[in-house]
């Protein structure tokens, strides 16, 4: 659980969840909260592109809600509220830290051995249950990343944070995605998201 959010910390989130389960989804239903979906659509949602990529990383498919149907994700909101109001009600605690492992805590003493109010079955054996379904995770998590839009200068490159990138073949004058990781930053074409050239990032350029 997190205090603040934003597209990184939903994507993150997602994979935080999987990793823990020790597998993934088939697909998620999306709500269209911002910070995953930009854009809402029945079939063809704009998703954030750090979620998207995650999900793709993962092989889950994004199922998208529709507008004002809350039959379709009500089951998820219900045990979100029902957290707040028995393990967070008149709870303070002095960092996010403090309060995930008093949550984690919670959740294997009380939660997962609790009987399901509608189902009338403990939580956890429903859970090993549908565990097999789960895909396997990847050896590698996720490379995170910003994204950002840049116009080819009339020298071919690209400014990202006061340094300049080749982003031929990209034609001059032409608009083009940059994502900048960790350790390298790669341009890609902003019609069809192909990639066309890696270089290495902020990090390795000054080693």
């Amino acid at each position: 659980m997190v205090w603040k959010s934003s597209q990184g910390a939903w994507a993150r989130l997602h994979e935080q969840a999987w990793r823990y389960f020790g597998g993934s989804s088939q697909y998620v239903v999306l709500d269209n909260l911002k910070e995953g979906v930009i854009k809402p659509d029945l079939y063809e949602p704009q998703l954030n592109p750090v979620y998207a990529a995650v999900l793709a990383h993962y092989g889950v498919v994004a199922d998208p809600a529709r507008v004002r149907d809350p039959n379709r994700k009500g089951s998820v909101e219900n045990a979100i509220q029902h957290t707040q109001n028995t393990a967070l009600k008149g709870r303070r605690f002095a960092s996010i830290e403090e309060q995930n492992t008093f949550l984690e805590q919670w959740e294997m003493r009380w939660a997962a051995q609790r009987i399901h109010g509608s189902a009338k079955r403990q939580v956890e054996a429903m859970f090993q249950e549908e565990r097999p379904l789960l895909k396997p995770l990847p050896l590698q998590g996720f490379a995170y990343f910003t994204e950002s839009l840049r116009t080819v200068c009339d020298d071919s490159c690209v400014r990202v944070e006061h340094s300049s990138y080749a982003a031929r073949p990209a034609p001059i004058g032409s608009r083009v995605l940059v994502r900048l990781f960790e350790q390298h930053l790669g341009i890609r074409d902003f019609q069809s998201q192909a990639l066309l050239r890696t270089h290495p990032g902020r990090r390795n350029r000054a080693a």
